[in-house]
């Protein structure tokens, strides 16, 4: 993938000519160990498998990118145009897989340039990791919160929190040594 590379950009494409079982295990490897998921569902394929496993890695609240071609009028796949019950029924699988993992916060894209130049944002967001620093005149509930969130979502993040001292005046009153015990 020549947008990849030019970008410095590791990946795994398991897209081959030759394919065989064995290449299973070394792509579910990496699927396991990459910090982002690049799917394309094209109007070329059925891609019932990839819309069922994209669902899943979604649920799991892996990290992707996917881009999603809706399928034109009268649209064949391998050769064999599709019919107009079964377009319909696909093309809603597509759009409830969609509302599903923009509701996730996953990005969703109809073209393939598109999704890459998010990848490439998406790895250079991971590459300068983002300090988020509580001190010890606020409380800072929204920033560990919106901290813990974005840990947990795996983002790369330095949190540093300063303890709130026993005299502290926040907004202009004195804490009490319960709120103080509270917030630290």
């Amino acid at each position: 993938m020549p947008f990849l590379d030019k970008n410095g950009i590791t990946y795994y494409n398991p897209q081959v000519a030759d394919w065989r079982p064995e290449l299973m295990e070394l792509e579910a490897n990496a699927k396991n160990n990459a910090d982002i998921l690049f799917f394309v569902i094209d109007d070329q394929t059925r891609a019932t498998a990839s819309m069922v496993e994209v669902a899943y890695l979604a649920g799991r609240r892996r990290k992707m990118v996917l881009v999603m071609r809706s399928f034109q009028k009268n649209a064949s796949v391998a050769g064999e145009v599709l019919s107009e019950k079964e377009q319909k029924e696909l093309q809603k699988s597509r759009d409830d897989l969609s509302t599903v993992v923009k509701a996730l916060g996953i990005p969703v894209f109809a073209d393939v340039q598109a999704g890459l130049d998010e990848i490439r944002k998406q790895v250079k967001s991971n590459d300068a990791k983002e300090n988020v620093t509580i001190t010890a005149n606020t409380r800072g509930i929204g920033s560990i919160c919106e901290a813990a969130h974005r840990i947990g979502l795996g983002d790369p993040l330095v949190l540093r929190v300063k303890d709130i001292p026993k005299d502290a005046v926040i907004d202009g009153m004195k804490m009490t040594p319960t709120a103080v015990k509270d917030y630290n």
